[in-house]
């Protein structure tokens, strides 16, 4: 598949997972970038009969190691933010999309990093009905199973975001009635008191 056409699908997914952030049209051009970035073998020189990029270790295991160091990171440093968890939650997304498309238009991914053992998707009719021809076919079930990811990271997404950012920011507006930012007093403000 053209790079170009990595590019605008990745910028389009990137909508399609609604990211929430203070800069998401710039997000949404990283994810963009990203999503053509494995397009660097085609300036190349290959390696085995695919390029460098163009395997399960990099469009496959790399983007879950990034969400996996992500989960940990805040997990254990920063429990108030799911800001990294969510933008590799759809770096992984946009990257195995790369892989689905470019084995859709017939491109061969390597399953090593040396690209020598590959495989590739045949357009095999799966439905057949007589009159209708071909109802479904093997790249029509790939354009599904893309069709899910982007919908399991549009729900992932939006969970992560209620499940910490919505907590904390009403946790944070709680606080903020108690404890207003001008107030001498070190308690809580409990209404209907006297001093």
């Amino acid at each position: 598949m053209l790079p170009f056409a990595h590019f605008l699908i990745s910028i389009g997914i990137g909508f399609t997972l609604e990211v929430k952030s203070p800069r998401k049209y710039l997000n949404i051009l990283m994810f963009g970038i990203i999503g053509i970035l494995p397009d660097i073998d085609h300036i190349l020189p290959q390696l085995g009969s695919t390029g460098l990029f163009h395997n399960t270790l990099v469009l496959g295991e790399l983007p879950l190691v990034f969400l996996i160091a992500a989960y940990m990171l805040e997990n254990h440093f920063n429990e108030r933010s799911s800001k990294y968890q969510r933008f590799f939650t759809s770096v992984a997304v946009i990257l195995y999309a790369h892989l689905i498309l470019d084995l859709i238009a017939g491109s061969s991914i390597a399953y090593t990093f040396a690209g020598t053992s590959t495989f590739n998707l045949e357009s095999l009719p799966l439905i057949e009905i007589g009159g209708l021809g071909v109802v479904m076919a093997s790249t029509d079930m790939a354009w599904l199973a893309l069709g899910i990811l982007i919908l399991g990271g549009n729900l992932v997404q939006k969970k992560l975001y209620f499940l910490i950012e919505e907590y904390y920011a009403e946790d944070e507006k709680e606080f903020g009635s108690q404890y207003p930012s001008d107030a001498m007093l070190s308690r809580p403000v409990v209404s209907g008191t006297t001093f």
